[in-house]
């Protein structure tokens, strides 16, 4: 127990004096000078990225695991994954140090297993020996972080299969996934263009009057907009087509913009320290060579700033706004089209609910129809707090039914007729035998739509993996598979910026 609480102390002190530096080093402006070293080199990210692995590399020479995990990666993480131009998730940067940091523990002279190695090993073995052994491993884990490194999915594919698949998965109406979700089911469209068309066809042709009007006039609607759903997709493909082609041309002036702006926003950054500096000076007497020198320093940053200024690409301004308004185009497309799907697929959804539920709510008949027996009670002023309870619980009973908001308003009107010093348990039972006559109107349709539930499910069958596929409760496994696959690659979205 000594022992285990001597080990348990070592590394929380371990960890406590890491959050120590790593604070104490970002109070001082550490982290400020890391991002503005790593950001003003040459190359973008995969530069700050390779110096960055440099330097964890030859740390594991010297340092444990502990140590560079609780001091280093939080100071280099946040920056590398702020990149939009890689756009990496913190599970790939995490295994890609977790390898380097595992290939530096076999490097010589102070590779730490290479030291675990020699504890155990005979007094044949000399440490040339190990250190020579050790270079087949060395150049193989570096191959796999090499591997790792321009193939992310295979890191980011088995995490986010496994979330999307568990019982926690967000809907497929999550914003994240839309452009996934796209990537999936636009080529389905073609494929399936006549099929959809064919559904919509004999779906018209159904005799749907058994439908009461709040289900039926959404429902004929949307056959429309399912039809309408094709132009819309072909024109995202034609708006993101446009889009890309122009981002070819774009994106080498956007890029030199972009590293011009962040140096100069590290300017701006200087030049406002550097002036808070000197107006504190100014007002203490017998600092002038002081003051002189921060003058000095703001007129060398205010030019440097106008060098950056003017180093930008004349054309940017136009470029910029051009490709603004090509993206808007694009975003507007693809907000008009989940609009319409949504439309399109919900009065189905919605219908077939109701339709399923129909001998749930029948079993409500008999539970509804015992609120009557207690409203033909000769002692209402004594029993009227229990019967109002004895609706209520009825009432939240029907709340797990859909297409009854009518039912439980006249229930709720029954209840709130016996409240008060006054109970009117004659409109109280009134309400009561609106709501049971309701309740049949609702079975009676409902039992009479069950007829043209077979043709519905056809017609739910031919759209819902594509036209329905945001209103789903969760992915079906190959729609999972393939989506995760698509979110696990790293996508560059530093034009927005």
């Amino acid at each position: 127990m000594i022992d285990t609480a001597k080990t348990t102390s070592m590394v929380f002190i371990i960890l406590i004096g890491a959050a120590m530096l790593t604070a104490a080093f970002r109070g001082f402006g550490g982290e400020h000078l890391v991002r503005e070293f790593l950001t003003g080199l040459p190359g973008g990210f995969w530069t700050q990225f390779l110096v960055v692995m440099l330097v964890i590399f030859l740390l594991g020479f010297f340092l444990d695991f502990i140590e560079i995990a609780v001091v280093v990666v939080p100071i280099v993480a946040p920056i590398l994954l702020a990149d939009p131009s890689a756009n990496v998730t913190a599970v790939w940067l995490g295994v890609m140090i977790g390898l380097n940091i595992q290939t530096s523990f076999l490097t010589p002279p102070f590779g730490f297993a290479l030291f675990y190695l020699r504890g155990v090993a005979p007094p044949e073995v000399k440490t040339i020996h190990i250190y020579k052994g050790a270079v087949a491993f060395i150049v193989l884990q570096l191959i796999g972080l090499a591997i790792v490194g321009f193939f992310p999915g295979l890191v980011n594919y088995m995490p986010s299969r496994t979330y999307l698949t568990s019982e926690t998965a967000p809907p497929p109406v999550n914003p994240r996934l839309q452009y996934c979700i796209e990537e999936l089911v636009f080529p389905q469209y073609e494929e399936q263009n006549r099929e959809i068309h064919d559904a919509v066809t004999a779906i018209r042709n159904t005799d749907l009057g058994a439908l009461p009007d709040q289900y039926l006039t959404p429902l004929l609607d949307s056959f429309s907009l399912v039809e309408n759903t094709f132009i819309l997709v072909a024109n995202v493909n034609q708006s993101t087509a446009d889009l890309n082609q122009y981002i070819e041309g774009y994106k080498p002036t956007q890029s030199i913009a972009r590293q011009l702006k962040n140096q100069m926003k590290s300017v701006e950054a200087r030049l406002k320290i550097t002036e808070r500096k000197l107006k504190r000076l100014e007002r203490n007497p017998g600092s002038e060579a002081l003051i002189d020198e921060l003058k000095t320093k703001i007129y060398e940053l205010e030019l440097e700033h106008r060098q950056l200024q003017d180093q930008i690409p004349g054309n940017w301004e136009q470029a910029h706004a051009q490709y603004k308004e090509l993206a808007t185009t694009d975003k507007a497309n693809r907000t008009a089209y989940r609009r319409n799907v949504d439309s399109a697929y919900e009065p189905l959804q919605k219908l077939l609910v109701v339709i399923a539920e129909q001998e749930s709510l029948a079993s409500m008949i008999p539970v509804t129809g015992k609120l009557k027996k207690l409203l033909q009670t000769d002692s209402i002023q004594e029993d009227a707090e229990r019967i109002m309870d004895e609706i209520k619980g009825v009432e939240s009973q029907f709340s797990e039914f859909a297409g009854v908001t009518e039912i439980k308003a006249k229930l709720a009107k029954s209840r709130r007729s016996l409240k008060g010093e006054e109970p009117d348990l004659t409109a109280s039972i009134i309400y009561h035998e609106e709501t049971m006559a309701l309740l049949d109107a609702e079975l009676a349709w409902r039992n009479q739509a069950s007829g043209i539930l077979a043709p519905l499910d056809r017609y739910n069958e031919a759209i819902r993996k594509t036209i329905g596929i945001r209103l789903q409760d969760r992915f079906s496994t190959y729609q999972a598979e393939e989506i995760a696959s698509c979110l696990s690659e790293h996508r560059d979205v530093s034009l927005h910026f």
